[in-house]
């Protein structure tokens, strides 16, 4: 995960806003914070630099506290975590409105897939279906997130 998102996030393009759109525990939420402060960004912007998202509430207080130990471990004052944008919801529902538009979208996104009889949740099918010209009709979990994540960059 460090070298993706060392990849994704080079010196001379430091993005603005990065996301996660299922982020489960917060991986690749420190992987982002760590490549924000080792490209020269201080530990508190980087903070307000990152944003994720899960539908699991309990992957989401995990990922909080996660991003609380990494701002403590580099002496980043109270109050500093609430500049991370966390929220339990479906990124395929698009992300809350106060929230910056998203230059980085990273992440490890669920996998499902029709042809093994599994059913999609019901956000993933209805998504599926009204973008079903790029998607198609065997299109899985996987690949509508990453449909879905294409929307919040453009």
């Amino acid at each position: 995960m460090e070298h993706l998102v060392a990849l994704a996030i080079e010196p001379s393009s430091i993005p603005s806003f990065v996301v996660d759109p299922t982020c489960g525990g917060g991986a690749f939420l420190l992987g982002v914070l760590d490549r924000l402060v080792a490209v020269g960004l201080e530990p508190r912007e980087a903070l307000g630099r990152v944003g994720g998202i899960d539908i699991d509430p309990g992957a989401v207080a995990v990922a909080r506290r996660a991003v609380g130990l990494w701002a403590d471990h580099r002496g980043v004052g109270e109050g500093a975590v609430e500049r991370v944008r966390l929220g339990v919801g479906d990124a395929l529902d698009g992300l809350d409105v106060s929230w910056p538009r998203p230059d980085l979208i990273v992440g490890n996104p669920p996998f499902s897939t029709p042809l093994r009889g599994r059913e999609h949740p019901v956000s993933a099918a209805e998504f599926r279906r009204s973008h079903e010209q790029i998607l198609g009709p065997y299109a899985d979990l996987a690949a509508i997130h990453l449909a879905a994540d294409l929307t919040m960059v453009q």
